[in-house]
């Protein structure tokens, strides 16, 4: 009996990691069943031998009593593939391959998300801020997510619980693992209103990369970032990066005492073009004047929300993931008008071009013919032209630079024509 579809991709994780690793292996691969059956066998050149030894050494039926334990404590899991997976994490250049959950994922689809970031220690000012700025949001109708650790994080999953809200948690841990020590109960609580998400399953281990590829979940699967409290090398600042690559907008609180360390984080952030917050009010003019997609008041639930399916925000998955052949063909035709869905070349020799383009390079050539279609994303134009996103960012800063683009609202680049 053939392993189902979920388990092949677990096995797949557990071989490769939770990081980017799987999708380059399994780049020209045209389904998951062909990868796995291609690396059990050692018929890719490619795979290192370390690689091949954790393949040998787990079966399929391993990874499908994995899935059956996380069954049994209570959780729900997805792979890439399911119909279910979030739309938001489809959209980042290293989206998790299986996610565990306990709760409802669907109200991530239509809500707007503020990913709230602070400290495990934070000042009474820090406390006494978000809680007003957060009970705010959560009046406006926004879902606040948090990376679930102790301080700011599971204060903002209480005040979201305590406003009829739908908490969001994003764990470090597998959903079973009593991390923060003493925190199952409040992983319960949020759990019974909305969402508890890990893309570790049971019985794994954290490692120490796990905070950071926490935070890239925590990030995709918002519209905005907050930092309530961060010192200049707090750890939480990761978020920031992740942003930035997103292409989210990040929103700082600013310091209590401009003198205070504690609050160097925030200082550093509202200096580089982050928006400072004094209520929730600036988040809501922001993202709904600067996001290029824009904020909707929707009378049927009374609160903000992204646009819809219908209105074309979600109606494409931008490609960003190659690793799936099938599954990127069968999202081709859902790309929303304007989007380059003809290769670099073929742009050239069918698009009449009046810009000229010949004093660039190649690569910022590339970058500028898909500008000429609509602004995009960083991480779009990246996987479009399939480079990594560092050079892409090289690139554009040099084309900014020189005059052919335009940094636009909500981390969009556009062609200056």
């Amino acid at each position: 009996m053939a392993a189902k579809r979920e388990a092949l991709w677990l096995w797949a994780v557990t071989v490769f990691g939770t990081g980017k690793r799987l999708w380059q292996a399994a780049e020209n691969i045209e389904d998951m069943a062909e990868f796995t059956d291609a690396v059990k066998k050692h018929g890719l050149s490619y795979i290192t031998q370390a690689e091949y030894a954790r393949a040998d050494a787990l079966s399929f039926e391993q990874a499908e009593e994995m899935l059956e334990n996380c069954e049994k404590s209570g959780q729900k899991y997805l792979c890439y593939e399911s119909e279910g997976y979030p739309k938001r994490l489809r959209k980042i250049a290293d989206p998790p391959a299986m996610l565990f959950y306990k709760g409802n994922l669907d109200f991530l689809n239509d809500k707007c998300v503020i990913n709230v970031v602070g400290t495990r220690h934070p000042s009474e000012y820090s406390l006494n801020t978000a809680d007003k700025l957060c009970r705010e949001l959560c009046e406006k109708g926004f879902i606040l997510g948090s990376g679930f650790a102790n301080g700011i994080d599971q204060r903002v999953n209480y005040i979201s619980l305590e406003n009829n809200s739908f908490p969001l948690a994003v764990c470090a841990s597998p959903i079973d693992y009593d991390y923060p020590k003493g925190s199952s109960e409040l992983k319960e609580m949020i759990a019974e209103k909305g969402v508890v998400i890990s893309e570790m399953p049971s019985g794994s281990r954290m490692f120490s990369g796990s905070f950071t590829a926490r935070n890239r979940i925590s990030v995709g699967l918002s519209d905005g970032v907050l930092f309530v409290e961060a010192g200049s090398e707090s750890r939480g600042l990761d978020n920031f990066s992740h942003a930035v690559y997103q292409g989210k907008t990040v929103f700082a609180v600013p310091p209590h005492d401009i003198y205070d360390k504690r609050y160097f984080g925030q200082r550093d952030l509202i200096r580089n073009g982050c928006v400072p917050v004094f209520d929730a009010q600036d988040i809501v003019r922001t993202l709904s004047e600067g996001n290029v997609y824009g904020l909707k008041y929707a009378s049927e639930n009374g609160g903000y929300a992204m646009p819809t399916e219908d209105s074309g925000f979600f109606g494409a998955e931008n490609n960003i993931v190659k690793a799936h052949k099938a599954h990127k063909q069968s999202r081709k035709a859902e790309k929303p008008a304007g989007y380059p869905d003809e290769t670099i070349s073929e742009t050239k020799n069918n698009k009449k071009n009046d810009i000229d383009y010949s004093a660039l390079e190649e690569q910022q050539a590339d970058i500028c013919r898909l500008l000429e279609e609509k602004a995009m994303l960083a991480d779009e134009i990246a996987a479009v032209l399939e480079k990594d996103i560092s050079e892409v960012f090289a690139e554009l800063t040099e084309l900014e630079l020189n005059g052919y683009v335009a940094s636009l609202p909500g981390k969009m680049y556009g062609l200056i024509r």
